[in-house]
């Protein structure tokens, strides 16, 4: 998924210690933009712009993180001397002379939008406005975060309406509140993010020892900007590890169990199998349950009416994904 981050100090300028948690809350999202495979969108090399921090956050947890910078042609490449080789720049002319008076940056700013899948604002003044007129023009989701006053407030108020409409969203809705005492504060924005933006969301259950094949198909899932769940990198310490489970799989579309002997033989991956099928027949997300076999292992015969399909090999997997991704329910 591609996501535009758009904002800046401005609102917050007199204020020290809010810009430094500014800084801080900008660099967390680009991380977890990073950690979670997605393509960070910027304009801006501004030292006070949310895009200046998030890109520093990101390259900060993988130098590798996909970037696109959208930028006038008229104006210096930038971030050209980072160590970070999976930067592509985009040019864009001027706008006409009277846009200018507004905007001359403008061609830019709604290239990015227009490229994005989502658009995270937090703080800015005018040109924040800009994007988000640009993103309710080109219908791109706005996840508004209000901390820091200025455009990201005004906007979380538009969007509040449609934020309060999404059952899957309202447990998230208090990370983009406010960022005050949350773990993994980033994380959250992103999966509010994912989930806003999102076409389908996937539950991944999988024993320790089918991680590499978790990985695998988590990545094709999210080349395809489907949100996904796993366990092993959401939770957080500190909470009902069961109820975060369960409320996982209530915000997802298609639970998706890897099974193998190791599965089988997880008393925690079949209670997590269990939930799904339980909620499915309750006529509750998850909307599909199916299961990707990774072995040979039999599967029980309670379990044989269960979607199942190959994935012994990559290709099985991908060949199976594929055929998900084209019968997924809305």
């Amino acid at each position: 998924m591609k996501i535009l981050v758009a904002g800046s100090k401005r609102s917050i300028s007199g204020d020290a210690r809010r810009c430094q948690e500014f800084e801080k809350c900008a660099a967390e999202v680009g991380r977890a933009i990073s950690r979670n495979a997605h393509t960070l969108l910027l304009e801006s090399d501004d030292p006070i712009t949310f895009d200046f921090h998030a890109l520093h956050g990101a390259i900060s947890h993988s130098e590798r993180t996909d970037i696109e910078v959208h930028r006038l042609l008229s104006l210096e490449r930038i971030y050209t001397g980072l160590n970070a080789p999976n930067i592509r720049q985009f040019s864009y002319g001027e706008p006409p002379f009277r846009l200018q008076q507004e905007d001359r940056r403008l061609w830019a700013r709604v290239g990015a939008v227009a490229a994005a899948d989502v658009v995270i604002m937090m703080g800015g003044a005018t040109g924040t406005e800009t994007f988000g007129s640009a993103s309710a023009d080109l219908r791109r989701p706005v996840v508004a975060i209000p901390a820091f006053d200025g455009a990201g407030g005004t906007w979380f108020d538009k969007c509040l309406p449609c934020y309060q409409s999404r059952t899957e969203l309202q447990d998230l809705l208090g990370a983009v509140r406010s960022p005050a005492g949350i773990h993994d504060w980033g994380d959250a924005i992103i999966q509010f993010a994912e989930l806003l933006a999102r076409k389908h969301a996937y539950f991944l259950s999988y024993a320790h020892e089918d991680a590499p094949a978790a990985d695998h198909i988590e990545v094709l899932l999210r080349r395809k900007n489907r949100a996904v769940f796993r366990d092993e990198a959401k939770l957080r310490l500190g909470t009902s590890f069961e109820n975060d489970i369960k409320e996982q799989l209530r915000r997802s579309d298609t639970y998706v169990g890897l099974w193998s002997k190791s599965f089988w033989e997880s008393d925690w991956c079949r209670k997590e199998l269990n939930w799904a099928i339980e909620l499915q027949r309750d006529f509750r997300r998850p909307r599909r349950v199916h299961l990707i076999l990774l072995d040979d292992s039999p599967l029980e015969d309670g379990l044989k009416h269960v979607l199942h399909a190959p994935g012994v090999i990559r290709e099985d997997r991908l060949a199976s994904l594929s055929r998900m991704l084209e019968e997924e329910i809305g």
